[in-house]
């Protein structure tokens, strides 16, 4: 520790040479902070020198790292940053030193800063990129690059990374399955430690320490955390976390769920030396800046399993409601075995505050009556009536205005004229004022043996369409005359049995009021309509 040059100490260094590191025992080494005192032996030492040797340069700076926003989706402006160092002897004048930057992908974005203070030998300074347009969903390629006259080294003067803009989840249930493509848990962070997730694909899993193999919950893959894969991962976490989702907001009245379930592995695997590897859920609402633990979480242990198996797992995430959030699950280890996820699912759906009484279908002659009592309303805007001629495919007949808001029994009526030959299926979608809805149940009714006839539209301007469901093949006679019982046009049309449409040419007609009579075998249809 003195600086001083000792006769008889010699260093010989043994560089990349497993055998001459063995043998080399010439060496001494003291780690001392201090200069020792009194007399003191050095024994014979067996090491390898490590030796990093480097030119110094006049000028040369250097990118030392870059920052990028967490992986995220984004509707405001971010920022990523970049560290640049001088490593030259000389220093680095004010602005004579920039990075640009430049994204490309999803988002583009192009720019350029310079140090604002003298760079001394070593120093560093932190640039700031700001006003990043990251807000469309995809892969962001970023490219940083320094321009500094007379560097000596160019090596170091550019980076090169990418990032990721999230896309956003409202579709509800939003289902992971860990299958293919990963569209609700895609990403995986280190919180302390090392990265401990993994995904399992097409095999289970089992190590020498489990008693039995752990298989996916269902498919042929899952999501596991390895605690078991380093010498000693104790204390390691890592969090494999979300896209962003927004869960619906709760209108006054509505009873709704927002709630996290997903299946997660449990064992006996040390359960002796209660090594209890541990599952948190934690919620990012500020796209992912902070993560906030919910709940008491999940141990791997449980003495119910003697071999791995799955339990379903259920978070509360209504505190969420009507926000946008990630929702990460972070793997704690304390050196136990595997924490296996599975089939992840996240609810947000709300009940529409109306009470439904009754719902009745009822045959009129060749009409079929819809007639449904509510006797409580909030915020319901109104009823759309679908129809569907197999009890699956349902299409939308009409609509009818609900009273809104009401705390009395109320009554609706819906006619539909003209019902499909064979069963028609029917149901209420019911809607509320902020287009969240639900689904009466389906009620159906059989007509067979008429003939079904209509004529739409009304008004009409230079076309007419003449529509006929027939029961058996035969003529259809259509009339039609002004108000005056003048005919202006007569056809007969053959019909086949199942749906005919005809076309009838209006165009000509003066504009006014006219009658429409249209008759098949018994069946006659008369109506009224304006020609614009």
């Amino acid at each position: 520790t003195d600086g001083a040059t000792h006769a008889g100490f010699v260093y010989i260094p043994s560089l990349d040479d497993p055998t001459g590191a063995a043998a080399t025992t010439v060496a001494r080494r003291y780690n001392g902070a201090a200069a020792l005192s009194g007399t003191t032996s050095l024994t014979a030492s067996t090491f390898r020198a490590a030796i990093q040797l480097s030119a110094s340069l006049p000028t040369d700076g250097a990118i030392a790292a870059v920052t990028l926003p967490e992986v995220s989706c984004f509707t405001t402006p971010q920022s990523s940053s970049v560290v640049v160092k001088n490593n030259g002897t000389s220093p680095i004048a004010a602005g004579a030193l920039s990075v640009a930057l430049g994204i490309t992908g999803a988002n583009a974005y192009s720019s350029s800063l310079s140090n604002t203070g003298i760079l001394a030998p070593n120093a560093t300074e932190t640039l700031n990129f700001s006003n990043l347009n990251l807000n469309t969903p995809g892969t962001n390629n970023y490219a940083f690059a320094i321009t500094l006259a007379g560097d000596g080294d160019q090596a170091n003067d550019s980076a090169f990374t990418s990032g990721i803009t999230a896309t956003n989840i409202s579709t509800f249930p939003a289902v992971e399955g860990v299958e293919t493509t990963l569209p609700l848990i895609s990403y995986a962070s280190t919180v302390a430690g090392g990265q401990l997730w993994r995904i399992r694909s097409d095999s289970a899993y089992i190590n020498g320490d489990m008693l039995d193999s752990l298989h996916a919950h269902s498919g042929l893959s899952f999501f596991f955390f390895n605690s078991y894969s380093s010498p000693n991962s104790t204390g390691f976490v890592s969090r494999l976390f979300s896209n962003c989702i927004t869960l619906n907001p709760a209108p006054n009245g509505s009873t709704c769920t927002n709630n996290l379930s997903f299946f997660m592995s449990h064992d006996t695997t040390f359960i002796s030396s209660n090594i209890d590897d541990s599952l948190y859920i934690s919620v990012s609402a500020d796209k992912g800046v902070t993560w906030n633990r919910i709940g008491a979480g999940f141990g791997r242990l449980d003495p119910t399993f003697g071999t791995p198996g799955w339990r379903e797992e259920l978070v509360d995430l209504s505190a969420y409601a009507g926000q946008t959030i990630q929702i990460g699950f972070e793997g704690v280890s304390n050196w136990g075995s595997i924490i296996g996820l599975d089939d992840i699912t996240v609810n947000s759906s709300c009940v529409t505050p109306l009470t439904l009484v009754s719902f009745t279908a009822q045959k009129q002659n060749k009409t079929n009556k819809l007639t449904w009592k509510t006797s409580q309303e909030l915020n319901t805007l109104k009823f759309v009536i679908e129809q569907s001629k197999n009890g699956r495919e349902f299409v939308q007949l009409g609509e009818v205005a609900a009273a809104g808001n009401s705390s009395t029994e109320r009554t609706y009526n819906f006619t539909h004229n003209l019902p499909a030959k064979g069963y028609n299926y029917y149901r209420l979608k019911m809607v509320d004022i902020d287009g969240r809805f639900k689904y009466s149940p389906v009620r159906n009714l059989q007509n067979l043996g008429i003939n079904e006839i209509s004529s739409y539209p009304n008004p009409v301007r230079d076309n007419m369409v003449v529509g006929i469901n027939a029961d058996k093949t035969g003529i259809a006679n259509v009339v039609i005359t002004d108000v005056s019982g003048k005919a202006v046009y007569a056809k007969v049309y053959t019909v086949t049995e199942g749906d005919n449409n005809f076309n009838i040419n209006t165009a000509s007609l003066t504009a006014g009021n006219y009658i429409i009579k249209i008759q098949m075998s018994e069946d006659v249809v008369v109506k009224k309509f304006i020609k614009l």
